[in-house]
């Protein structure tokens, strides 16, 4: 069975789409969800709150990136523009740090692994994430 999008249209990663739940997986091991969680057709306009633990877990690893010499997105884009090199890149990044995230989280709950490594894991996939909407020019600077 192939995974489809919302629209039908074939993908090797993505959702599955039924009334009320999308399941998100990795074709390459369907055995693996990524994502899941009941749609609402009911969005509030209000902010979550975001853990200081996990925002100092994107920090530490953005930092450790610097002291490796990499400059990361905060002054590294000023110098370069979204082209088509650039961007597929930082996707390939993504599902790099996604699948090391399904990784260590196998893994914890496996063998009840270390879970200081989940939590970095996911600032990981958490700060490119961000490096993509920042490039994308999709992020408010307010």
């Amino acid at each position: 069975m192939g995974a489809y999008s919302r629209d039908r249209e074939p993908v090797s990663m993505g959702c599955l789409y039924s009334n009320d739940r999308t399941v998100g997986f990795d074709v390459r091991n369907s055995s693996i969800p990524i994502c899941a969680y009941k749609e609402s057709s009911k969005v509030e306009n209000k902010m979550r709150s975001v853990s200081a633990d996990f925002v100092l877990a994107m920090e530490e690893k953005l930092q450790h990136g610097r002291e490796m010499g990499r400059t990361g997105w905060d002054s590294h884009w000023e110098i370069v523009s979204v082209d088509a090199f650039i961007l597929p890149n930082l996707l390939d990044k993504l599902d790099e740090e996604v699948a090391e995230l399904v990784e260590v989280v196998n893994e914890l709950r496996l063998t009840g692994g270390k879970q200081n490594e989940v939590r970095l894991e996911a600032a990981d996939v958490a700060n490119i994430a961000m490096m993509i909407a920042d490039m994308a020019g999709v992020l408010n600077d307010e």
